[in-house]
Parts: C-alpha cells; sequence; structure tokens
C-alpha cells in the first residue's frame, strides 16, 4: 500500500474529517483553520480555504455535503463558527481561498476550553444539525 498524498506537500499534517464526492475528497486540517480539497484520480489540490485564525483559536473537524448544492459547512470545535464554502466555489481555479463564516454560534452554543462541537449532517430540505 502507498500513501494517497504526501500531506506535508501542502502543509496538510493533520486530518480530520474526510468526505468524498465523486472524484473529490476534502479534508478537514484541524488547528491549521484549513479545508483541503483534492482529485481522486490525479492526487492533485485543487483548494484549500483558510479561516486565518491561529492554531490556539481553531480546529476544523467535521465536514457535511449538502449534495443538491455543494454547499460544504464545516465545523469548528474551538471557535464557535460554522464555515462554509459555496459549490459554486469549487470550480473557481485560485487554489487558497477564504472560508466564509457562515453562522455564529456564540448565542446558540456554550464553547469550553478544549473541544467543542464534533459533528453535523445534513436534514432534508437543506437544514442541517450540529452537534
Amino acid at each position: 500500500m502507498e500513501p494517497f498524498i504526501i500531506g506535508t506537500t501542502y502543509n496538510l499534517t493533520t486530518s480530520f474529517g474526510i468526505k468524498i464526492l465523486g472524484d473529490h475528497i476534502f479534508i478537514c486540517g484541524g488547528s491549521s483553520g484549513t479545508l483541503f480539497h483534492f482529485s481522486l484520480s490525479s492526487k492533485k489540490l485543487i483548494h484549500r480555504f483558510h479561516n486565518y485564525l491561529s492554531s490556539d483559536a481553531t480546529f476544523l473537524n467535521h465536514l457535511a455535503i449538502e449534495h443538491e448544492t455543494g454547499d460544504i459547512l464545516i465545523v469548528d470545535s474551538t471557535d464557535p463558527t460554522v464555515w462554509k464554502v459555496k459549490g459554486v466555489q469549487l470550480g473557481n481555479s485560485t487554489i487558497d481561498r477564504p472560508l466564509e463564516a457562515y453562522l455564529d454560534l456564540t448565542d446558540k452554543v456554550v464553547y469550553e476550553a478544549g473541544l467543542n462541537g464534533n459533528g453535523m449532517a445534513f436534514l432534508p430540505r437543506g437544514q442541517y444539525i450540529v452537534l
């Protein structure tokens, strides 16, 4: 067996939430604050989406993909924010792109020291739940 990719080539030093959609694999990069997007067939990096927070202020660890729109929501276990990548952005050729702060959970969920939110799923009609 050989590695799919050598992550350090792309600054992917840890891997958490991973989802596959067609020929695409999306990987949460934990405290890097980065969502990595690779082609499964070519093994090439397509995008890196960044929240630009310091490594002690973020921990991206889970994602959910809305299959109709291709929108991706990402749970941050340190910062009370749900991040978003719009499906239409996946066709853009720029590799390094910002994550959109989609939902501020500050008034909805109490985040304590350490890791917090750790899951998400889409429900019918585009609704979602964060755990």
